[in-house]
C-alpha cells in the first residue's frame, strides 16, 4: 500500500479506538506516542477486515466491483484503503450497540482512573451523595454531574448540584453546614414569578482545589456532629 494511503486506515484506526466505549477511557490517559501504536495496530486489523471484505465482495457481486475500480483512481490498493478508513467509526458504532457505555466507563476508570476519579465514578455508579472539603475551607455536598478528562486523562473540573454547603473549621474539623440547597432550588425552579434553571445552582469546582472527597450520609454525619468528631 503506497505511504499516500496508509493515512486513510490510521484514521480509521485512531477513530475507532477513540469511539469505541471499551476503548475510549483508555486512549485519553495514552501518551502520544503510544496513542499513535495503538491507532496503527486497529489500522492494520481494519486494513485486513477491507481486504477480506473486497475479497469476497469479488466473489458475489464481480460485476459491481469492476464497475467501482474502473472509477477509483488508479492506485493500488485505494479501495482498501478507504474501506479500512470508513469501518473504523462504523465497526465502533456497531459494536457500541452491544455495550452499555455506563459499564465500560465505569470498569476503565476503576481499573486506570486515580482516586479522586474512582471515588466519583463510584458514587455515580452506585447513585451516593459526595462531600467535597476545598483548601479554603469551603465545603460541599451533593452530586457530580460532570468531571471530564483532559488530554493527559486528568480530571481538572468538575460540576456538581450542590444539596448542602457551609464550612470546615481549620482547629477543629468540624464540619458546620450554613445552606442548605433543596428547598430554595425547588421554590427557584417551580416558582410563579420568573422560574430559575437548575443550571444555575451548579457549581463548578477546580480538582486542584479538593484536599478531601468522600461519601457522605446524612445521619452518620449528624452522629459525628454530635461528638464534635471529623466526619
Amino acid at each position: 500500500m503506497p505511504w499516500s494511503l496508509v493515512l486513510l486506515p490510521l484514521l480509521g484506526g485512531f477513530w475507532f479506538i477513540t469511539k469505541y466505549y471499551p476503548t475510549k477511557f483508555i486512549t485519553i490517559q495514552l501518551s502520544r506516542e503510544r496513542l499513535i501504536f495503538y491507532s496503527a495496530t486497529a489500522a492494520v486489523g481494519l486494513a485486513v477486515l477491507a481486504w477480506l471484505i473486497a475479497l469476497i465482495a469479488g466473489q458475489l457481486i464481480p460485476n459491481t466491483i469492476g464497475l467501482v475500480a474502473q472509477i477509483m483512481p488508479k492506485v493500488p490498493y485505494t479501495g482498501t484503503a478507504l474501506v479500512a478508513f470508513v469501518l473504523g467509526p462504523v465497526l465502533a458504532f456497531a459494536l457500541n450497540q452491544r455495550v452499555d457505555e455506563g459499564e465500560t466507563n465505569y470498569s476503565a476508570i476503576m481499573k486506570y482512573g486515580d482516586s479522586l476519579e474512582k471515588t466519583i465514578a463510584k458514587a455515580s455508579y452506585f447513585d451516593e451523595v459526595l462531600m467535597f472539603s476545598l483548601n479554603s475551607g469551603k465545603v460541599y455536598i451533593g452530586i457530580v454531574i460532570d468531571a471530564p478528562s483532559d488530554l493527559a486523562g486528568t480530571t481538572q473540573w468538575l460540576t456538581i448540584v450542590p444539596y448542602f454547603s457551609g464550612y470546615r473549621d481549620h482547629t477543629t474539623k468540624k464540619v458546620t453546614i450554613t445552606t442548605e440547597y433543596a428547598d430554595i432550588i425547588e421554590s427557584s425552579v417551580q416558582g410563579e414569578n420568573k422560574p430559575v434553571s437548575l443550571e444555575s445552582f451548579n457549581r463548578v469546582i477546580r480538582a486542584a482545589d479538593i484536599e478531601m472527597c468522600g461519601v457522605f450520609e446524612y445521619t452518620v454525619w449528624e452522629k459525628f456532629q454530635s461528638t464534635s468528631e471529623e466526619p
